[in-house]
């Protein structure tokens, strides 16, 4: 596989999903090095249309139109369910605390909570949410819309607050212990208290830069985002943000990988240059 165009990752797990453009999936083992398989599916480029379970065993892939959504057993690549009636879908993503839900997002249609096992629709969820993020250290969960953010305990299923959009997108969502960050489309990070929504900082704005993906490292008790100069297309590069104040602690230059994604609960890095970088101390190791 020379050209990998998504990569998926489970909070935990050690399996990792690597594809390319269209159909072709290879599924590795990050803590052995050691490829499982590599298999056809539906897949097509376009959203985040790519997921594997927390257990590493099922790999679940979208496609645009006719083929829906399709569940995959890692080991063979054997199909195991399809949903072609739940066609354009656009993004894809695990729940955190049930290892066998996942959020599907569409075009046309009202999200849905899916079982990854069988394919079954667990929930449909209406109102127009196009992402769904949950914090591992309080019962809150973050609904993103798109007019607003709501924030909602998870237990009670009640909405405690409202975030004002800075843009029209979001792009990745992260926790600490006290605080919720928020990367959107063309706007510096924003950083709220999780347990009244008031904005705690935002980082200094730089032209054409925004963050694709963020994550909250327990051991450093820091935030790290993965930074890119949108506009000239250059380097990206993994920021250390301090999560009290914003303030950018270290930067790392990592070059400019199509694809990156957090493995292990933000421990290591993925990228699609096929290399794990440890977030404590930078160091790189290369995949097969």
């Amino acid at each position: 596989m020379k050209f990998i165009r998504h990569i998926a990752t489970s909070f935990n797990g050690k399996n990792v999903a690597f594809a390319e453009f269209t159909k072709t999936v290879q599924i590795l083992d990050i803590e052995k090095n050691n490829v499982i398989s590599d298999f056809e599916t539906i897949l097509d480029f376009g959203g985040r249309r790519i997921i594997i379970s927390e257990d590493g065993n099922i790999c679940v892939c979208g496609c645009w139109e006719r083929y829906g959504i399709c569940g995959y057993d890692t080991k063979s690549g054997k199909k195991i369910w399809e949903r072609n009636d739940l066609k354009k879908v656009q993004i894809m993503q695990l729940i955190r605390f049930n290892s066998n839900i996942f959020f599907a997002n569409f075009e046309d249609k009202s999200s849905e909570l899916i079982e990854i096992n069988s394919g079954k629709t667990k929930e449909k969820i209406r109102g127009g949410i196009k992402g769904y993020y949950e914090s591992k250290f309080h019962s809150v969960n973050v609904m993103d819309y798109n007019a607003k953010i709501n924030v909602i305990d998870r237990d009670m299923n009640k909405k405690l607050f409202s975030i004002s959009r800075q843009s029209f997108a979001t792009l990745d969502i992260s926790f600490s212990y006290d605080s919720i960050l928020i990367s959107e489309s063309g706007s510096p990070l924003s950083c709220y208290d999780i347990s009244n929504g008031k904005l705690l900082w935002r980082t200094k704005e730089i032209d054409g830069e925004h963050f694709l993906r963020l994550s909250y490292n327990e051991k450093i008790n820091l935030y790290v985002g993965i930074s890119w100069q949108y506009i000239e297309g250059g380097n990206k590069q993994i920021k250390y943000i301090n999560s009290k104040s914003g303030k950018i602690e270290n930067e790392i230059f990592i070059g400019n990988p199509s694809e990156t994604e957090f493995a292990f609960d933000g421990k290591y890095l993925i990228t699609s240059e096929r290399e794990i970088i440890e977030i404590g101390n930078g160091k790189k190791i290369k995949l097969l």
